[in-house]
């Protein structure tokens, strides 16, 4: 185990390059459609014995963020977890050395990386084989369209597959309400309704809103009412 623990300190500076320490699994909305990767990513998480998740989800579907959280649950259990961005990687060096000792190795943006890149990712997931340590693989593509080589992509097929479901029409209503409640932020039903017809139906974008909303609550001194949404909606031009 200490040659897992030099190798994740030599290596902990390049590889988590733009992690957010502070992601939490608690704090991403999994709508209804996304229950069954909620449930597979605590098994992957508790069971030693779960398999590899290939996950795929657009810019604005919050997968960085949730790979983060992951990573970060990890840790808190103190097990030695990476996050690599594949995209990031140079092909002139041997990235991923003995990482296989690993609990959980993280990949994200495997779609953007070049061949030689790939062959050490096909490599990296033959040399997991037999031992518990688990891949997490994002991808802003889908398996069937992803431009990786045949073995690849048949490594690719053996995971267990999840997309990023985007929110539907029901979930808007739920999903401001559930970022509203993580920022301490009182809103009443009237005032979410009205705040649901104006804003983007992604995750990302409702989140960004109502965090402007509450800086501008905040500055305004003002209870968050129906009638303060709409001078914040005026306010960003989108009434």
């Amino acid at each position: 185990m200490a040659r897992v623990k030099n190798i994740t300190s030599n290596r902990q500076v390049f590889f988590d390059f733009g992690r957010d320490y502070d992601a939490k699994l608690d704090n991403f909305f999994f709508s209804f459609e996304n229950q069954i990767l909620k449930s597979q990513i605590q098994q992957l998480i508790e069971d030693p014995k779960s398999e590899h998740i290939f996950l795929v989800g657009n810019s604005s579907s919050g997968k960085t963020f949730l790979l983060n959280s992951i990573l970060n649950e990890v840790q808190s259990k103190g097990k030695p977890s990476l996050y690599i961005d594949a995209s990031k990687l140079s092909s002139a060096d041997n990235n991923f050395e003995s990482l296989e000792d690993s609990f959980l190795l993280c990949l994200d943006n495997i779609d953007k990386c070049n061949h030689e890149i790939q062959v050490q990712i096909f490599n990296l997931i033959n040399a997991c084989k037999g031992k518990n340590t688990k891949l997490v693989l994002t991808s802003s593509t889908t398996l069937r369209d992803i431009d990786v080589f045949p073995d690849l992509q048949s490594r690719f097929a053996q995971m267990n597959s999840f997309t990023i479901k985007p929110l539907s029409e029901s979930d808007i209503v739920e999903a401001i309400a559930f970022i509203s409640t993580k920022l301490d932020i009182q809103l009443s039903g009237d005032a979410i309704e009205y705040l649901k017809i104006f804003v983007r139906k992604d995750f990302y974008s409702i989140k960004q809103t109502v965090v402007e909303l509450d800086k501008f609550l905040y500055a305004e001194r003002k209870q968050p009412s129906k009638q303060m949404v709409a001078k914040f909606l005026k306010k960003l031009k989108i009434t």
